[in-house]
């Protein structure tokens, strides 16, 4: 399992597409606690035995087996508006994808597929159905992840530890840095919605901090 997670998350991608997939449905559901603790060394690199971080950083490089993983399209359909809705099963592996306890490596190869199927984006004539509003999708509930872990966001935008008393998201609770956060974030904030969604919940945030410290 080792071994394979190292073959994956090393460039250049020399699998395809219907592997990284297959790959990736296997183990989705693997208990990533269990399999991210065994760890090796290779080449001055750590590596650990939770395979589905080294599939996401292997769809990284690969932006068709990214979303069609992240945005299946046997799980889901477009709107009367044009919008991607996913069915049950999408939306289950997307919940399970964002309640992933991930490590850092884990959370590495997931901003990364992210960011590969946000490609797709204003994008036509690609080859790959719906593309533009299955990608819009994807970086659009990231930008919920992130706009229900506000303690998280305003400890990084200030250069603060990300453990403590006053940190609780429920998504990003332990298993990021600050840097991981300003990533994601960097991904999905060109995005109208998603950025006034992120916005309004900071708003909030603030309105309760300031709250709290005048009583």
């Amino acid at each position: 399992r080792v071994s394979l997670n190292a073959a994956l998350s090393i460039p250049p991608n020399p699998f395809g597409k219907d592997f990284l997939l297959g790959v990736a449905k296997q183990v989705e559901e693997y208990d990533e606690k269990k399999f991210g603790t065994e760890e090796i060394v290779m080449n001055g690199r750590k590596y650990n035995a939770d395979v589905l971080g080294g599939v996401l950083q292997a769809m990284g490089r690969n932006p068709e087996a990214a979303i069609s993983y992240l945005a299946d399209p046997k799980l889901g359909s477009l709107d009367p508006y044009g919008n991607w809705v996913p069915n049950d099963e999408g939306r289950k592996r997307l919940n399970r994808l964002e309640n992933r306890k991930w490590n850092e490596s884990g959370l590495d190869g997931y901003t990364a597929a992210i960011a590969s199927a946000s490609s797709f984006r204003n994008t036509s004539s690609t080859g790959v159905a719906d593309a533009d509003a299955r990608a819009t999708w994807i970086s659009a509930n990231l930008g919920t992840v992130l706009a229900n872990s506000p303690e998280e966001i305003a400890a990084a935008a200030s250069g603060n530890s990300l453990t403590g008393d006053d940190i609780s998201g429920p998504e990003m609770d332990g298993s990021v840095s600050k840097e991981d956060i300003m990533r994601l974030m960097y991904r999905v904030i060109d995005q109208p919605n998603v950025a006034s969604t992120i916005s309004a919940s900071m708003g909030e945030f603030h309105r309760r901090d300031i709250e709290k410290h005048m009583n």
